[in-house]
């Protein structure tokens, strides 16, 4: 969300594509432009929105929604990162799904591995082959059966 005078700018995204909103005082009739800066100022990252209006381009040339009426129909209840994305590796590999919110290239990277493993799947179920989930057995002592190291 970017506020610029009587104009607010929200970017939306959905199944991996983006679309720009904008929220004009003087074209807004729900929230009404009255309780439009209350409004737009209790709207934060990571909620999900409705929207309705018409097509139009910013002064910078890009593609928007030119919003007549906003809604919110579910609050974020956790703060979402920027879309910059997540610095923390062991964040990244523990809350995969806090990953692919705040970093677009992570989910076209996710996006790719389950177009490739979906393919895979259905070329091997044309030739009859079957998949079989085997669990990974290991030889050696872990977990409640473990000794500590010895040392000399």
């Amino acid at each position: 969300k970017r506020a610029a005078g009587k104009m607010v700018f929200y970017e939306v995204w959905s199944g991996g594509a983006s679309l720009q909103l904008m929220a004009m005082r003087h074209e807004s009739t729900r929230p009404t432009p009255d309780q439009f800066k209350p409004f737009h100022a209790s709207v934060s990252r990571g909620d999900i929105v409705q929207a309705e209006g018409y097509a139009g381009v910013s002064n910078k040339g890009e593609l928007s929604l030119i919003t007549q009426r906003l809604r919110v129909l579910r609050s974020c209840n956790r703060i979402i990162p920027h879309y910059h994305g997540l610095k923390d590796t062991t964040t990244r590999y523990r809350q995969r799904y806090l990953d692919m919110l705040s970093n677009p290239d992570s989910f076209a990277v996710f996006q790719k591995r389950h177009q490739i493993t979906r393919f895979i799947r259905t070329f091997l179920e044309g030739r009859r082959f079957v998949e079989v989930e085997t669990p990974v057995l290991s030889g050696s002592a872990g977990g409640a059966l473990a000794h500590p190291f010895l040392t000399h």
